[in-house]
């Protein structure tokens, strides 16, 4: 599946071209036309979790039963589930199934509250996804009939912030615990820094906050994905979006919570890839071919050696033989802050950004997506002589902002708003400064509201579950 041999920048000149004279300018039918890149693509996946409850205990006592031909209510942000739509084991006592049954309808509550508003979504389960159509209005950006709409999936990496204990038994009713559904609400494909995927997203996380009372505890993430619709990137391309994110993860850290420099779910990758452990191109290109053993016998990776600098890493990279071993260079033994897993897949031909906390902000889920497919976009088309330049500028500035930390010479702000040329993202950055508060903002009217009748009926202490309702304005 390597992409050698499609990028531009060895391809550029042919052997059948006739010599010029170094006095003679050359023709202007001699210039090559402007190189049309693929639409930019993203999909966010926002991870968050719902409390709900079964009607009545096992014995049908407890509480109000729901009517026999309902399957749950919505009470408070919360939903009620009815014990007699799940199944039970033998005894009648409920089973991991039921309990795993209880968690799906609280996904179909999301996705009947979703449709009913107007979103196209896929019925949770993945079971049921229509056929591939291509009269969609995103049909050309995918080969996945998943991904023509938004989902509603589990995921169980998404754990409360609370220990055991502070789960206790339901208040009102009693007899009847709460419990919390995993949730990962997934876009269709959309196109990137577009208007229109901005207002779709917006509506949606605006119809789930209207409806539901949702956590984002600190092992929840907003995950995008930025790719060129169904299109692999090409190699060069690659390689200069590969130099370009491993020089600014330091930077992009500054943007999300503490709780994210060091989380297993995004493993630095300017700190803990092969490359960053000096991995070599040649090493990258005989451990993915298997003509090297394990990469650790070799002295030049063994933890505590001196990492390679941006500049040093960078001439790496465009030293890699094909895609294939640039994504060996980036990888990490666990998720990485830049995911590059997936790029060279048919159907979903994406790098995964993962630095991003949890949220249901959809303001910054909208920026910082935009942000990252405008960094992705910025990169490949750096393939000219004077984007090339631009390239190496911001390699230098990288290096010298590592070693230099304070240095005032430049900012990451100004660098989105004058080099990305992203000046809505760098005004918001610029608006709402903390990491914090652009993630979990406070909680404030309904939300605020569910929370203190969820923390009464379930005698939970919510303290320090997000978002907080304690965030100064």
């Amino acid at each position: 599946m390597a992409t050698k041999g499609r990028g531009v920048s060895k391809a550029s000149s042919s052997k059948g071209a006739g010599k010029t004279s170094g006095k003679k300018a050359p023709s202007k039918d001699s210039k090559k036309p402007p190189r049309v890149f693929p639409v930019l693509t993203k999909g966010i996946e926002f991870e968050f979790l719902v409390p709900w409850h079964f009607d009545v205990d096992e014995d049908g006592n407890g509480g109000t039963a729901l009517a026999p031909d309902q399957r749950y209510r919505i009470t408070d942000g919360y939903v009620i589930v009815a014990r007699h739509t799940v199944a039970t084991d033998s005894s009648g006592a409920a089973s991991m199934s039921t309990w795993n049954a209880a968690m799906t309808m609280v996904r179909v509550a999301i996705y009947d509250v979703l449709v009913a508003n107007g979103v196209q979504v896929n019925v949770p389960g993945g079971f049921t996804i229509p056929a591939f159509d291509p009269t969609h209005p995103r049909a050309a950006l995918t080969r996945g009939a998943g991904f023509l709409r938004w989902n509603v999936n589990s995921d169980s990496s998404i754990t409360t912030d609370l220990d055991a204990g502070d789960w206790v038994e339901c208040v009102d009713p009693p007899q009847t615990e709460f419990d919390l559904a995993d949730i990962e609400l997934i876009t269709p494909v959309l196109e990137a820094n577009n208007a229109a995927s901005d207002a779709e997203i917006t509506n949606a996380i605006g119809i789930l906050r209207a409806h539901f009372l949702c956590f984002t505890p600190t092992s929840s993430g907003l995950h995008v994905h930025v790719g060129q619709g169904s299109v692999l990137y090409e190699e060069e391309d690659l390689k200069r979006i590969a130099g370009v994110l491993f020089a600014i993860d330091v930077w992009f850290q500054r943007l999300h919570p503490n709780h994210r420099q060091n989380s297993m779910y995004c493993v630095s990758t300017r700190r803990k890839s092969f490359l960053a452990h000096g991995y070599t191109a040649k090493q990258a290109h005989d451990m993915e071919y298997g003509l090297l053993g394990n990469p650790f016998n070799n002295p030049s990776i063994t933890p505590g050696n001196p990492a390679p600098d941006v500049i040093q890493a960078w001439k790496e990279i465009e030293a890699a033989s094909d895609s294939r071993v640039v994504l060996k260079l980036l990888h990490t033994f666990s998720m990485s802050t830049y995911n590059f897993k997936g790029v060279l897949s048919p159907n979903k031909p994406t790098i995964e950004f993962r630095q991003a906390a949890g949220s249901l902000n959809a303001e910054w889920a909208v920026h910082w997506s935009n942000l990252a497919a405008g960094v992705v976009d910025w990169a490949r088309r750096c393939d000219g002589n004077d984007s090339a330049d631009e390239l190496r500028a911001f390699l230098s500035q990288a290096s010298l902002k590592e070693s230099s930390p304070n240095t005032q010479a430049f900012s990451l702000i100004n660098m989105i708003r004058d080099r990305f040329r992203l000046p809505a993202v760098a005004d918001y950055l610029e608006r709402v400064p903390g990491p914090d508060h652009r993630a979990t903002p406070r909680a404030t009217g309904q939300q605020a509201r569910w929370r203190e009748n969820f923390r009464r009926r379930s005698g939970r202490r919510l303290g320090v579950m997000r978002p907080r309702t304690d965030w100064p304005p």
